[in-house]
């Protein structure tokens, strides 16, 4: 197992591993790069027709975003 990283087990056996976004360097730094520059395509769809926000107010909050994603004191992390 890769250090910094917690192992976990849910009830049906599956294993999960949680590692943060600093912890394992290249590649945490390539998911991040992909979070970024992903951030439009996932958010503008579901934003606008869902939500009905208009697409200024989208690239705002995407903005506020990628400077948070680029934060090193918030510690994110995801199942992988």
């Amino acid at each position: 197992m890769a250090k910094g990283c917690a192992l976990e087990r849910d009830r049906a056996g599956e294993r999960k591993y949680r590692t943060g976004r600093g912890n394992l360097a290249d590649s945490v730094q390539f998911q991040a790069l992909q979070y970024q520059e992903g951030l439009k395509g996932l958010t503008i769809g579901l934003f606008t027709r869902s939500l009905q926000w208009q697409l200024e107010e989208v690239e705002v909050f995407l903005a506020k975003m990628r400077g948070e994603l680029k934060d090193r004191s918030i510690h994110s992390y995801q199942n992988v």
